[in-house]
């Protein structure tokens, strides 16, 4: 059996153009299989064995890193709305805190946090705050009236912790289930990495201070005239002690007569000029 002819030519025919039936070059063939293979590898490699650590993962890894990291030089310190940010961004920690709200409050709060008798934990409502602190003053003192227990005595800091950074990675996630209950968490009410809550640019606060405490032009407090001013009066400014011009009229003459009555220096208006000769 010999080789096929090259250039042998189909029996179709469009438009008076012929097409020869010739098969694909060799370097282009094996560009194809070794993709198919590759991609195989691949797909077994990173996805369906788990040996590989794709990007995503490894920032994440890193993340927790560095959260662990900065957890350990606050330790002993009050916690505050960073730190449990922190907290929930630790796989171990979450972990950990999941366990502990799977064991005692899926009963009110649903498996997935979207409530049952108590409200959902997914959504932007908050019945005593969405804050991470807010939330973990709600697991410490709990919620007596409305049936939910203080768990600081019977889970201690550290648990108590822990499912506050659980609570905080489900929220927001927005899970179907119970109607939202209390008031929506806003933009400007969220924390900051500080833990303080941020302001928009260029607010202002009650009075014409804008944010940190200061008056407009002013470093007093918001609103307060700044010392010696009557309320009412507008601040005081420090100007340069007058001076006559040579040939103007001294201070308390008739307006018109001189550059300080007229705001005009001398020698630019014509009428000030007549009336000084």
């Amino acid at each position: 059996m010999g080789q096929k002819p090259r250039d042998e030519m189909l029996d179709h025919e469009f438009d008076g153009i012929r097409e020869f039936d010739n098969p694909p070059p060799a370097w282009l063939m094996n560009i194809l299989w070794a993709s198919i293979v590759f991609s195989a590898g691949y797909w077994l490699y990173y996805h369906t064995l788990g040996v590989g650590k794709l990007p995503k993962d490894r920032l994440d890894q890193a993340n927790a890193q560095a959260a662990e990291l900065q957890l350990k030089k606050m330790a002993g310190k009050p916690i505050t709305d960073q730190s449990l940010l922190l907290m929930s961004q630790v796989p171990d920690q979450v972990t950990a805190g999941r366990a502990i709200f799977e064991q005692l409050c899926v009963q009110c709060h649903g498996p997935r946090g979207e409530g049952i008798v108590g409200p959902n934990l997914t959504d932007v409502y908050w019945l005593h705050g969405g804050r991470p602190t807010q939330i973990h003053n709600t697991i410490v003192k709990g919620v007596p009236e409305k049936g939910m227990v203080a768990w600081m005595d019977q889970l201690g800091p550290d648990r108590v912790n822990k499912v506050a950074a659980y609570v905080l990675t489900i929220k927001n996630t927005n899970v179907p289930g119970k109607a939202p209950q209390g008031n929506p968490e806003t933009a400007d009410a969220a924390p900051t990495s500080n833990g303080a809550s941020t302001v928009p640019a260029g607010a202002t606060t009650p009075g014409g201070a804008t944010p940190g405490g200061t008056g407009p032009g002013g470093t007093g407090p918001a609103g307060a005239p700044p010392s010696g001013t009557a309320p009412g009066s507008s601040a005081p400014t420090e100007t340069a002690p007058a001076t006559t011009p040579a040939g103007s009229a001294p201070p308390g003459a008739a307006p018109g007569t001189g550059a300080q009555g007229t705001g005009a220096k001398e020698g630019n208006d014509p009428t000030l000029h007549a009336g000084n000769r």
